[in-house]
């Protein structure tokens, strides 16, 4: 069942030629929300769709990563600080 909803998406995106209008570009805060909510799997379908159509990949991976650091970190002093406790 994904590929048909990867594929629903692709032929969503596709842009009317006739169309001048570039694609809006999603701000980088929104990048950052979407990335953690689909992390958790709570992101809904329309951001989702939002993402896949008008998002470019390079901000998600920046953003992944961003978050995929910030939790590490978050996770190894919580550790430090319990077990320094003891």
């Amino acid at each position: 069942m994904v590929p048909m909803e990867i594929n629903n998406l692709n032929q969503n995106s596709r842009q009317d030629p006739s169309s001048n209008e570039p694609p809006k570009q999603i701000p980088f805060y929104k990048v950052i929300i979407s990335v953690i909510q689909a992390s958790f799997g709570v992101q809904n379908n329309k951001n989702r769709e939002r993402d896949f159509t008008q998002g470019k990949f390079w901000p998600f991976v920046v953003a992944a990563l961003l978050v995929t650091v910030a939790f590490v970190l978050t996770v190894a002093t919580v550790v430090k600080m319990v077990l320094a406790n003891k």
